[in-house]
């Protein structure tokens, strides 16, 4: 099948900072603290505290005492304005708890339009089904949740789509008839950072076949085989993914700002928005890379290179996640048709095979090649013959079977 990514232009996003009081905001820090404080923004957009509940020890035993927080972010985001943290990154997420009937999200969003469409979110409420919210290019508020019972209901909001489509700036959370209830930062048992493309992104997973172009509507990172996996393993997830990118190149052909470049960021689209990866130490990354570099041909050495110093990167940052490199189910040996004979999906996978090699050369012991099937037509296709959700699905199980076998998970 053909593989038709459309490239993705370098948007430089701004958002208008507003003069406004953030009411919530997420703890970071594992450090207790002793009063309530006010906004302090972290300047590398790592991490951001506000509204800290006083810790407690009410058996007076002398236990440490538990940080709490109004709301929690998982996944990367921007701390670093006052007004309150951003999100670009599809499958970030915002967790809380609120006492009250209802649930309202004052949100501003950079409302790029790419794709036809706005920036989506999954609300799920007291694990129910997920409802879609799209948002609007401006400061809008948004209901989430109404009617509600008068007790305590958690929320859990997801970004859908990816940062060319829009960045969000969570300024309030607001309750109807109540309040937010500081509850503890998660301690999570697994955690899973994915870099990857369109596929990771998501893109066109809604979409009814392979005829459909990219929109934001159809976009859904939530049910692309990361989110899948991460959610069977139990295990909490961070999300990098660009439709259309590459290691060394794009599906365009261009060499600029590929993932490499974008890996560092705390918003895609903003060299200076440094990222703390410690604030996010996964069990394993898993990189899903390649199906554009192989878009137009093989990319030849230069891929194996940038690839191998790219897996060298993720090493020194993570020095102990177990690193999973995955094959494309994109590519196919069909595609283009004889007598072009490129063999793109063969000659991508011996040369994955031959850069993890190269890593385990190195002294890299904690690496490894994760075989996914090419798609299949029985399973159907998503917008531009990307993976649909049963693809996807089976992705994941691949995926999952491989982290508990290789993790003791």
């Amino acid at each position: 099948m053909p593989s038709r990514l459309r490239a993705r232009p370098s948007l430089a996003l701004v958002a208008v900072l507003l003069p406004l009081v953030v009411t919530a905001a997420v703890a970071c820090s594992d450090e207790p603290l002793a009063e309530p404080v006010d906004l302090v923004p972290a300047g590398d957009g790592g991490t951001q505290s506000a509204d800290v509940t006083k810790p407690t020890d009410d058996a007076g035993d002398g236990a440490p005492a538990v940080k709490t927080a109004p709301y929690h972010l998982i996944g990367r985001f921007d701390g670093s304005a006052a007004a309150g943290p951003r999100l670009s990154w599809s499958g970030t997420q915002v967790r809380a708890r609120f006492k009250g009937t209802g649930l309202a999200m004052r949100l501003k969003d950079s409302g790029n339009g790419f794709g036809g469409g706005s920036t989506r979110y999954a609300v799920v409420v007291d694990g129910a089904a997920p409802t879609d919210v799209a948002v609007t290019p401006a400061e809008e508020s948004y209901a989430l949740a109404s009617g509600l019972p008068d007790a305590e209901h958690d929320v859990e909001i997801t970004k859908l789509t990816e940062p060319s489509v829009g960045t969000s700036q969570l300024l309030e959370l607001v309750v109807t008839g109540g309040a937010l209830v500081p509850t503890p930062v998660p301690a999570p048992t697994r955690r899973l950072e994915f870099v990857g493309d369109s596929i990771t992104a998501g893109y066109g997973i809604l979409g009814p076949n392979g005829d459909c172009g990219f929109s934001a509507a159809t976009e859904s990172e939530a049910a692309a085989w990361g989110a899948v996996a991460a959610k069977a393993l139990g295990a909490e997830r961070s999300v990098l993914a660009w439709s259309g990118i590459g290691v060394f190149r794009d599906n365009g052909g261009g060499t600029v700002e590929q993932m490499p470049e974008r890996y560092d960021r705390a918003i895609a689209t903003e060299p200076a928005s440094a990222w703390t990866h410690t604030s996010f130490a996964p069990d394993a990354v898993v990189v899903n890379l390649g199906t554009n570099d192989f878009a137009s041909g093989d990319p030849g050495v230069a891929f194996e290179t940038a690839y191998v110093a790219f897996l060298t990167k993720l090493r020194t940052t993570h020095p102990n996640a177990y690193l999973v490199v995955a094959t494309s189910p994109m590519l196919t040996d069909s595609f283009p048709a004889p007598p072009a004979n490129e063999q793109r999906r063969t000659k991508s996978i011996a040369a994955l095979n031959r850069i993890v090699e190269a890593r385990k050369t190195a002294g890299d012991a904690k690496i490894g090649l994760l075989s996914i099937d090419e798609q299949l037509a029985s399973d159907a296709y998503g917008c531009d013959y990307h993976p649909s959700a049963a693809t996807a699905q089976k992705m994941a199980a691949r995926l999952t079977e491989f982290l508990k076998s290789t993790l003791g998970w």
